[in-house]
């Protein structure tokens, strides 16, 4: 007489987007009391696969224009009396632009290998001269893939201004003064990226 149990437990582990989806079956297995000269063989075979897919895709395009003007001012065609003064002043012009991106994070937390339970194997109570085998293999596999794409593209345009102003046609008697100030011009344009990152943990490790 030959009896044969084959048992088959499996896991499915898939992490995506840092949700876990698992699905695992166990069944134990058992042979026992059959008579002398009989074969009874359980045959076990357990299969576990991870699959972690993970993806960031960013584009940033930023178009900036930034202007301060203090200057183009007129002092024409005036007329100075003895000891008069007539002119123009202009503070300082400061232009600025920021632009700062930050790529996207990926994280992954990898499951338990398995989860699956593991039920006894049990072979017993055959009679004399029974053959009694139990045969288990055990398969895991592990695949993940993270992946970052980024691509910024910036186009900015920045003008700072106090100058361009005229004194001009202006009549000055004796002692009298015509002037013209302008202050300090400064533009500034500054562009900061910063890659994404894959960060990949097991269970027991968290975040």
């Amino acid at each position: 007489m030959k009896q044969l149990i084959i048992r088959i437990s499996g896991g499915l582990a898939t992490a995506g987007m840092l949700t876990v989806f698992m699905a695992t079956n166990a069944y134990a297995a058992e042979i026992s009391n059959n008579g002398a000269g009989s074969t009874n063989t359980i045959v076990e075979t357990q299969t576990t696969q991870t699959q972690v897919q993970q993806s960031n895709q960013q584009e940033v395009q930023t178009i900036a224009i930034v202007v301060a003007n203090t200057g183009f001012n007129d002092t024409n065609g005036n007329t100075v009396g003895n000891g008069g003064a007539v002119g123009s002043s202009t503070g300082p012009a400061t232009a600025e632009a920021s632009v700062k991106v930050r790529g996207g994070s990926n994280i992954a937390v990898l499951p338990d290998p398995c989860g699956c339970p593991t039920g006894d194997n049990l072979i017993s109570n055959n009679g004399a001269g029974s053959t009694n085998a139990i045969v288990s293999t055990t398969t895991k596999g592990t695949n993940v893939q993270q992946q970052n794409q980024q691509s910024v593209w910036t186009l900015a345009v920045v003008a700072a201004n106090s100058g361009g102003n005229d004194t001009n046609y202006n009549t000055v008697g004796d002692g009298g003064s015509v002037h013209s100030s302008t202050g300090a011009a400064h533009a500034r344009f500054k562009t900061k990226v910063k890659g994404g990152s894959n960060l990949l943990l097991t269970s027991s490790i968290s975040p």
